[in-house]
């Protein structure tokens, strides 16, 4: 059996120039800064039986992969445009 439509949205994430000036807002040492690339963070909703994934930049910091703004205001994506 398929998989029901869920709230399709469109998502616009900002430029990666963007990106590298949040991460460097974050505290983080520049050289320490690997790599930026976009990824997907799980998202749960408690009232529905989906996930979504939210597409949102992730900088590699010593090896580690981590969201740049871990609590989401400007480089994680996801609402309705």
């Amino acid at each position: 059996m398929p998989l029901p439509r869920h709230n399709d949205v469109n998502v616009t994430l900002p430029k990666e120039t963007v990106a590298l000036q949040q991460a460097k807002a974050t505290g983080v040492p520049t050289d320490d800064i690997e790599e930026l690339r976009v990824g997907y963070d799980w998202v749960v909703d408690s009232n529905s039986e989906f996930v979504r994934l939210v597409p949102k930049w992730f900088m590699k910091v010593n090896g580690n992969w981590e969201p740049i703004n871990k609590q989401g205001t400007t480089v994680e994506a996801g609402e309705p445009s």
